[in-house]
């Protein structure tokens, strides 16, 4: 079981993401979630604007943290958007809480 929590500060441009576990019986859905992390830590490496705190990318354990100003609040957003509907479909395979205002 893949756990995603993802977090996102409502007025600083704070994002957090964190995703520990495989999805183990599934994977399509392991590469499907890898693919939008990994995509989302490269914008990150290569936009500007954008400072990241703490970024680990390990197998089965990734966690990225960072400030953000609108276009990468976006790119964050939109890695949600997909885990959200990766958890829904999959939910055997992943769950997921999303915090909106929290920091």
């Amino acid at each position: 079981m893949t756990r995603i929590y993802a977090e996102r500060g409502t007025n600083n441009g704070r994002c957090y993401l964190s995703v520990k576990g495989h999805a183990t019986g599934s994977p399509q859905v392991c590469a499907a979630i890898s693919g939008l992390v990994y995509a989302l830590a490269g914008y990150l490496m290569n936009a500007t604007g954008v400072d990241v705190r703490g970024e680990s990318l390990e197998s089965a354990d990734a966690v990225i943290d960072f400030f953000g100003d609108q276009m990468a609040v976006g790119a964050f957003l939109c890695a949600v958007i997909g885990l959200r509907q990766i958890a829904k479909e999959y939910g055997d395979f992943a769950e997921m809480e999303y915090v909106e205002g929290k920091t």
